[in-house]
């Protein structure tokens, strides 16, 4: 039998308590990586990670802060000392006609979805850099490919 791909990885995994992010966490923890899981709804988090056991921490973490952000590398680092993984999986979804969406619900979506995105990479680059290791994966749903009424 082949050892779990992710064998002593440590992932770290935006927007992990519920739906794509939460059974990444599953699937990686299942590949063997410590999932550090974070998410703006640290009680969907916690109970995540009470489902994963040992396998998982959490943080929580609002992607569109950049405090937040060095907080959680910070906390990621001083715990394990390197990230080989992060899972910018963070994201909202609007579902309101254009003519009856307002300009702070647009950048809402968009400081979550992108800027979130982009925050975390920042963060993130300095150490995978030094380590010359790491990987990082930006998730999107169907919903960033596919036009809507």
């Amino acid at each position: 039998m082949a050892a779990p791909r992710l064998q002593g990885k440590v992932a770290l995994i935006t927007g992990a308590a519920g739906g794509i992010g939460a059974a990444a966490a599953r699937s990686f923890a299942d590949e063997g990586a410590l999932v550090l899981l974070t998410d703006s709804d640290a009680d969907g988090a916690g109970a995540l990670a009470g489902e994963l056991g040992d396998r998982a921490s959490t943080h929580p973490h609002d992607v569109t802060s950049e405090a937040d952000w060095q907080a959680v590398v910070s906390w990621a680092l001083a715990g394990h000392r390197r990230i080989d993984v992060l899972l910018n999986n963070a994201g909202v979804f609007l579902a309101a006609p254009l003519a009856d969406t307002s300009l702070q619900q647009f950048r809402d979506v968009i400081d979550v979805n992108v800027v979130g995105a982009f925050l975390g990479m920042r963060a993130v680059a300095p150490s995978m850099s030094e380590r010359r290791a790491g990987s990082i994966v930006n998730v999107s749903s169907v919903a960033g490919l596919v036009g809507s009424p």
